[in-house]
């Protein structure tokens, strides 16, 4: 059983495209809103893992981590060299990765399968993507309004 929750974000057309500092306060405004609650809804179920591993370079490190499916992160693992004290290269590596809130302990178990010791385990909050797609699609939604037949011309409120 999975909680979901649905939203609808009623706004004014023509505030939203008006031409001025108070138009675009609005739509500054309306981008962020979006731009949290889509960021927000990838995020939350969501974990940050990170870990210490041995290993002989980043990539025979990444090899191991991407033996496991669960290890491979959203984009990939993030791999950096831990550099000890004195500065000398201890073979050790920080490991980091996104996983869903499902695969979480199995994706410790396998950390701790190949080596993988202190493993640290953040929720995540957010997860902000290149561009936002409710915004890209609200912004287009008013750019092709004249073309939208199905739409009474005279209403003026957009829900998203």
């Amino acid at each position: 059983f999975q909680n979901r929750a649905t939203m609808q974000l009623i706004g004014n057309r023509s505030a939203l495209r008006h031409d001025s500092s108070d138009g675009a306060f609005l739509r500054g405004v309306t981008q962020e809103l979006l731009e949290r609650i889509e960021a927000h809804t990838l995020g939350r179920d969501r974990y940050n893992l990170i870990a210490n591993i041995r290993g002989t370079s980043p990539g025979e490190v990444a090899r191991r981590l991407g033996v496991s499916t669960s290890l491979r992160g959203v984009d990939g693992p993030t791999i950096s060299a831990v550099i000890p004290p004195r500065g000398e290269n201890s073979g050790m590596y920080a490991i980091g990765i996104i996983v869903p809130k499902s695969d979480l302990y199995h994706a410790v178990q396998e950390l701790r399968q190949i080596g993988g010791s202190g493993v640290c385990v953040l929720p995540v909050t957010f997860v902000f993507e290149r561009s936002s797609l409710r915004w890209d699609r609200l912004m287009a939604s008013l750019g092709q309004e004249g073309s939208d037949h199905h739409r009474d011309p005279q209403e003026e409120t957009l829900t998203i």
